[in-house]
């Protein structure tokens, strides 16, 4: 059984989201998805600081460029300027408003205990490369959450990618934390029969256990028919309309994209414009449905549902140069990722009244990973997450990797076999859409150093589909097994 998570709370750190910028729809859309879970947002008191003193730096910024373009005369008012106290308070109003949002309050001893382990680097203390004591603000929220769970951190899902923040936890000695680099991942690990109503946790209050009419509704499988047939059709019918004039027409709506995942060159650029806007590109592939929940009233059926797309992404931008004046710059991200939930009504077997539920979520389609076993695991898991689609392992051999049964909600099978091979680490072939699957070790990834050891760059284990030696994403080949077990469209 993969590994699940079932918090009370995730804890949401600085870098988590946005390149470490306030932004409310993000935070209020992450908000709605975890209290479908049963989850609630926490968000310390120190992020809203660092999330002011960013905005300042921003006002700063923007001021500085607009006093540069005052002399082109297409300016209008100075732009006032706004204290990072200032700021405090309008982000922290404007997060306690967001539902399911609690806002933790620094607790006195903590903080001094923070900053203790800063001057004399212990726990989560420690030193930067130019010799400047950090580490305050790590351990002062690690501390805070502490106290409020009694100190079980299973209760608590950290949202962080700072390798710092990570680091400080492990030297601390909490080695057994729960941690999401990412919304994607955050979501793919949260169990999914959690109560509608967040918790509150076990070790504080009096636990309040879900009730019956709380508990999420199972996925119905007429739904995921009627969900897949309109996804098909929409397909086919923009494929019959594809003239070759020019981008193949649309069969999916999809807006408001939120971007994880980026790298350190892309997150940069993209912070750097203004007025920016996300495009989706043509060439829409669809990869799976997921996370299907119905509720019946009088009137039919409401369903709720994830669709999981791969796309290329455009984002655009106004830039100022070195001469003021203002130019427009694109940043193209190939290869995402995306899930977004829409929310339908069912009426006579048709899908009626689409629409878009909250920001959808794109990340980098080509995923790594430490060791061809945990790619395993995750393959296997990916397949076993989409509605209707069930694993199982064809024998009880230990070896590894296993073959195993994918079976469609239809009945249809895909016997995934697993081959030798010896240009990669394993490789998994389908029989009946000869898809073939196969994990390969990056030597890349890895520095020679002294007396045989090796410096890790990055994971060094990527997945390829079908021997594409220069392309790690493997959702192209996940998506025709996923179309093969579907029942065939009308």
């Amino acid at each position: 059984m993969p590994e699940v998570w079932d918090p009370v709370a995730v804890v949401l750190d600085t870098s988590a989201i946005n390149s470490g910028r306030f932004d409310a729809d993000t935070i209020e859309t992450v908000a709605d998805r975890l209290a479908r879970h049963g989850v609630a947002l926490w968000i310390p008191q120190q992020v809203i600081y660092e999330w002011a003193i960013h905005a300042a730096d921003d006002l700063t910024s923007l001021r500085t460029a607009q006093g540069r373009l005052r002399s082109t005369g297409v300016l209008g008012a100075e732009i006032p300027h706004t204290a990072a106290a200032q700021f405090v308070e309008l982000i922290g109003a404007r997060c306690a408003a967001i539902e399911n949002v609690v806002l933790l309050t620094m607790d006195g001893q903590c903080a001094a205990d923070a900053i203790r382990d800063q001057v004399l680097g212990e726990g989560a203390g420690g030193v930067s490369r130019d010799g400047t004591r950090k580490g305050a603000v790590d351990s002062s929220i690690v501390r805070d959450v502490l106290r409020l769970v009694k100190g079980d951190l299973s209760q608590v899902v950290f949202l962080t990618n700072d390798k710092d923040f990570l680091n400080a936890m492990q030297r601390w000695g909490l080695k057994d934390f729960q941690f999401a680099a990412g919304t994607h991942f955050l979501f793919q690990k949260l169990r999914r029969d959690a109560p509608h109503q967040p918790q509150t946790p076990r070790d504080v209050a009096s636990p309040a256990g879900p009730t019956s009419e709380q508990s999420a509704l199972p996925s119905s499988p007429s739904a995921l028919l009627v969900i897949v047939g309109s996804l098909m059709r929409a397909l086919h019918e923009a494929a019959e309309a594809d003239d070759r004039s020019g981008p193949p027409p649309a069969w999916i709506e999809l807006s408001d994209v939120v971007i994880d995942g980026l790298s350190d060159g892309e997150r940069r650029n993209i912070a750097q414009m203004l007025e920016r806007h996300i495009d989706v590109e043509p060439f829409v592939e669809l990869v799976g449905v997921r996370d299907i929940a119905v509720d019946a009233d009088d009137d039919g059926e409401t369903v709720t549902y994830t669709v999981v797309v791969t796309a290329d992404l455009n984002v655009v931008g106004a830039v100022i140069n070195n001469d003021a004046e203002t130019v427009w710059k694109s940043e193209w991200l190939s290869d995402r990722v995306i899930c977004v939930e829409y929310e339908s009504r069912i009426k006579d077997g048709q899908l009626v009244e689409t629409n878009q539920i909250g920001s959808a979520v794109a990340r980098p389609a080509a995923v790594r990973f430490s060791d061809s076993g945990e790619a395993y695991e995750w393959l296997r898991t990916t397949l076993g997450e989409f509605s209707g689609i069930t694993v199982q392992t064809t024998d009880d051999d230990a070896r590894f990797p296993q073959s195993f049964v994918v079976r469609g909600p239809t009945g249809r099978v895909e016997t995934v076999e697993a081959i030798p091979t010896r240009d990669y680490e394993w490789t998994l072939a389908c029989h009946e859409t000869g898809i073939e699957i196969s994990a390969v070790d990056d030597p890349g990834a890895r520095v020679a150093m002294e007396r045989g050891e090796f410096w890790t760059l990055y994971e060094p284990v990527g997945l390829q589909v079908d021997g594409t030696r220069f392309s790690y994403e493997p959702f192209a080949g996940i998506a025709k097994v996923w179309q093969y077990l579907m029942p065939p469209s009308e």
